[in-house]
């Protein structure tokens, strides 16, 4: 299938994960610094050993936006967030408890979560969304670069992080993501950012997104 070419759902700096099972077209999406790393260098210690807080995360409430024209189709907003995070406790829980296969409904999984349908049929999930951040709600009609939900830890997260991908059907624990590209973006080589379009960063690949791109 030829990739969906979409507006990419956040803005600012940023990183895909890869975690070991995961479907290569459904992205994780993972806020960076100028070192590519997801909060400040003391603080991998403190993640070790359970005692890192979200906040010291640089994607924890960071905004999302509407990747494309559509319509609201459902929402979940109230999914606690974990506040502390163990990087060895959190990685057994995610590829072992939390597997899709052990979730009763997508709210385990997910916890909090938009599922958007395009004006073409296509259905978005934007999932791990924070507790009360929910902007939109059933029915709303969106536009392009609309502001839709903060980034949370709900649900089987390991850390803040947007976990988004795209489908045929409405049905985000069995469908198969699709491939997808971004309009506009930049990656960074030799120091300076280059602009890319209709394309995707490559896992782990530091990439900027700018208003009006």
């Amino acid at each position: 299938m030829k990739p969906i070419v979409i507006r990419c759902p956040v803005k600012g700096r940023w990183s895909f994960l890869n975690p070991p099972g995961h479907h290569p077209d459904a992205k994780d999406f993972v806020a960076v610094d100028d070192n590519a790393k997801p909060y400040q260098g003391i603080a991998l210690l403190k993640h070790l050993f359970g005692r890192l807080k979200v906040s010291e995360v640089f994607s924890w409430k960071a905004p999302v936006f509407a990747p494309f024209d559509g319509s609201i189709i459902k929402v979940e907003n109230a999914c606690e967030d974990r506040q502390r995070l163990s990087l060895i406790s959190d990685v057994y829980s995610g590829l072992f408890l939390g597997k899709q296969e052990y979730a009763e409904h997508a709210n385990e999984f997910f916890g909090n979560h938009i599922i958007m349908q395009s004006n073409h049929g296509i259905y978005a999930l934007f999932a791990h969304l924070k507790k009360g951040s929910v902007q939109v709600k059933q029915g709303d009609k969106i536009k392009t670069g609309n502001p839709l939900a903060s980034i949370g830890n709900s649900g089987n997260s390991i850390q803040p992080h947007l976990h988004f991908h795209l489908m045929q059907e409405n049905e985000p624990l069995t469908s198969v993501p699709l491939p997808f590209v971004f309009s506009a973006y930049e990656l960074q080589n030799d120091r300076l950012w280059r602009k890319e379009k209709n394309t995707l960063p490559k896992n782990r690949r530091v990439f900027r997104v700018v208003d009006g791109a």
